[in-house]
């Protein structure tokens, strides 16, 4: 990645920090998105860090290997509900009017490198946005 492009993810992460992050219904929107996807006991976000934790429900899961599942399981699952989100009209309102239709869909076509995502104890799910 050269240099351009990393200043660009990181003044589009900003943009989202800026706009979308620091709103309680924006948050609340984009947790209802990642629930429908997500068969979780619960979903929290931490405002001070940034981050989404998505407790998986293990009583859906037949073997122990069953949710042992590697992040890259989850990110499939993490991309369509952020572009679900990011397809909602009101957010998409608010990116345009923040600053401009081409950034936001260099949002909309740079959503993998926007967040980050690990998983803990097996059933844990953290998104670092």
């Amino acid at each position: 990645m050269t240099q351009t492009a990393a200043t660009q993810l990181t003044e589009l992460r900003m943009l989202m920090r800026e706009t979308i992050y620091n709103n309680d219904q924006y948050i609340n929107l984009l947790l209802n998105y990642i629930e429908q996807l997500f068969d979780c006991t619960s979903i929290n976000f931490d405002k001070n860090n940034m981050k989404i934790d998505i407790k998986i429900k293990k009583t859906i899961m037949k073997k122990a290997e069953d949710y042992s599942h590697n992040v890259m399981y989850y990110y499939p699952l993490i991309c369509q509900s952020l572009m679900s989100f990011l397809n909602d009209t009101s957010i998409r309102n608010e990116i345009t009017n923040a600053t401009d239709y081409v950034k936001y869909e260099l949002i909309r076509s740079n959503i993998l490198p926007l967040f980050n995502a690990t998983v803990l104890l097996d059933n844990i799910v953290v998104i670092q946005l």
